[in-house]
């Protein structure tokens, strides 16, 4: 059994396909949750085993281009891993920012008439 890790930030639950790599393993996945310590994916085997090292490229709607994510996969369960970040630098933190503020618009609720006349 894992130990309990505690995380150096909350998690945030998103819906962006991503691409992964790790040494003789590479898929297709949805990263589910993320947070500024480490992610959840959601794909079907092969998964990269536990401590495998894992390139993970991430979608975001309205971006031409992935970005990239490193770490190691610290958990494993039907339909999915997890990856804690080997390295957390100043872009890796905007692309979270900016994953964590989408998901953040995306669940308020559509309001109906703002109140200003049109």
């Amino acid at each position: 059994m894992e130990r309990a890790r505690r995380r150096r930030g909350a998690r945030v639950r998103v819906r962006h396909p991503a691409f992964f790599e790790a040494p003789g393993c590479k898929g297709s996945a949805l990263l589910c949750e993320i947070s500024y310590s480490g992610a959840r994916l959601e794909a079907d085997e092969p998964l990269p085993p536990l401590r495998a090292t894992v390139r993970v490229y991430v979608w975001p709607e309205r971006q031409d281009e992935p970005f990239e994510l490193v770490g190691r996969v610290v958990g494993r369960r039907a339909g999915g891993f997890a990856v804690e970040y080997d390295e957390v630098g100043q872009q890796t933190c905007q692309w979270i920012d900016l994953l964590q503020a989408a998901a953040a618009a995306a669940s308020e609720p559509a309001r109906e008439g703002s109140g200003e006349a049109g």
